[in-house]
């Protein structure tokens, strides 16, 4: 930007600020942290097709001659999706929404509602594309046989299921850096949307204990890139990754994955409509200038991300005291506001450095039943919980901070409300949690944060699932 410009543009900003008290105005939300009886993603899980199975054998089928029975199956999934599926595609390209769908392999045997089943063996890189189905199409491995590929990616497609496999950077004749899952539109092709992605492991090397500063930062891929709408990945490791699994999408369930060993952020979330509960972040390797974060989001072009609940999620900024390239993680990390009707709850953050949750411009953001301490107690910077105007200058509105645990400080700006939160100091941790030296933070009997939580307005259940009761304790635990 060019200096006069930019001062124009301060100078505008504070004006602004004059005129208006840098207040942002704020109606009371109606958000309560679910989506209905589904999640974002929109899919219900109790209704997924149960349609015939075809089977794929790397090693032993034949694409000429098979017909996709267990005893004579096809060889290639690329071959099979292209050949023997029926789908659709639009009519013409560039796609626009009133485009019109054609259908593609109207005689093929395989259907919307139909599962494909791989027989044992490495399959090379997965890539779907310009393929359509009306109801969920399943990939799928043989029970108790390990399917595996280079990397997966979904773009201008949608109704697929893709489960118990595997993707290893490290099987590419020649590896290189890349995203190990892709979930992506096209704005050529077409969108991408109602996918789903579980039991599955992803990850750059199966061990990465020798890696250099040098190789961290040229050998890990991405582990997951989603920019598609109603979208669910569950129950899935992305393990030796640069960045861990980022989300541009909306109406996306991020739910019960691990993120472990990781160089640059472990979860983003720039959409809205977005759910991050029960992931495991852990291990993180500083090899570069990135300022990595457990969590992180910001405004997109100026949109606000709107109703997103982080919840039953832990941040560990590492395992073990002995790691190589140990770095001060930040928790949850939301810096560039405005974050709209967001809810934070029952998340375990356990990191060195001053940000443990943060957000700078927040309208109706609810921070509750938080437990936020270091991985090591002599560490000099301690977590914090707080809520900040916005970078320019307008003060956060409509938020709470409730029910949490915090050895630090918990700072509420604006009209922010703090209440029933309790602060722990880093001598006295034994004396509160049931073994700190083992990242469990569960509460002990005697601890001053039992009964000392909000009785109007805490999680119903906390972390372990455990209903809290009418004196619910502070922290993402109840005792």
């Amino acid at each position: 930007m060019k200096p006069v410009i930019k001062y124009l543009t301060v100078l505008v900003s504070l004006m602004l600020c004059i005129n208006t008290g840098c207040d942002e105005k704020s109606e009371k939300s109606s958000f309560d942290g679910t989506w209905g009886e589904l999640n974002p993603s929109g899919i219900d899980f109790s209704a997924l097709p149960s349609g015939n199975s075809y089977y794929v054998d790397i090693n032993n089928g034949s694409d000429e001659d098979g017909d996709g029975s267990i005893t004579n199956p096809w060889k290639t999934l690329d071959s099979v999706l292209q050949t023997r599926l029926e789908y659709q595609e639009y009519s013409a390209y560039p796609y626009t929404d009133a485009e019109s769908m054609i259908t593609v392999n109207p005689d093929g045997i395989i259907k919307s509602g139909d599962t494909i089943i791989l027989r044992e063996g490495h399959y090379g890189a997965l890539s779907i594309s310009r393929i359509y189905n009306t109801d969920f199409v399943t990939i799928t491995s043989m029970t108790g046989e390990t399917v595996s590929f280079e990397s997966v990616e979904i773009s201008s497609a949608s109704y697929f299921l893709i489960e118990n496999i595997m993707a290893n950077q490290n099987l590419a004749e020649t590896p290189e850096k890349t995203t190990l899952l892709a979930i992506s539109n096209h704005n050529y092709f077409g969108e991408v949307h109602h996918v789903i992605v579980r039991n599955s492991d992803f990850k750059s090397i199966e061990d990465s204990s020798t890696w250099t500063i040098n190789d961290w930062n040229n050998i890990p891929s991405n582990g997951a890139s989603i920019s598609g709408n109603n979208v669910s990945l569950t129950d899935c490791t992305f393990k030796n990754v640069n960045f861990g699994i980022s989300v541009t999408g909306s109406f996306v369930d991020i739910i019960n994955n691990t993120v472990e060993n990781f160089a640059g952020d472990g979860l983003r979330g720039l959409g809205s409509d977005l759910l991050f509960e029960g992931n495991t972040v852990k291990n993180c390797f500083d090899v570069n200038e990135n300022h990595d974060d457990g969590f992180q989001s910001w405004e997109v072009e100026g949109v606000s991300p709107e109703r997103v609940v982080l919840r039953n999620n832990i941040i560990l900024n590492y395992e073990d005291f002995n790691q190589p390239f140990k770095g001060y993680l930040q928790g949850i990390g939301c810096f560039d506001g405005f974050y709209k009707d967001w809810i934070v709850e029952n998340n375990l953050i356990i990191v060195d450095h001053w940000h443990g949750i943060t957000f700078m411009g927040a309208k109706n953001v609810v921070i509750r039943n938080n437990t936020v301490v270091n991985r090591d107690p002599d560490a000099e910077p301690d977590p914090w919980i707080r809520i900040d105007p916005h970078k320019d200058g307008r003060n956060s509105a409509g938020c709470i901070i409730t029910g949490n645990i915090a050895v630090n400080s918990i700072i509420a700006t604006g009209d922010t409300v703090e209440t029933s939160n309790y602060l722990v100091d880093d001598n006295t941790l034994d004396t509160c949690f049931a073994d700190p030296s083992m990242n469990d933070y569960h509460l002990l009997e005697e601890c001053p944060a039992v009964n000392s939580g909000n009785p109007d307005n805490f999680t119903i259940n906390d972390m372990d699932n455990n209903p809290r009761d009418s004196e619910p304790d502070c922290g993402c635990y109840e005792y």
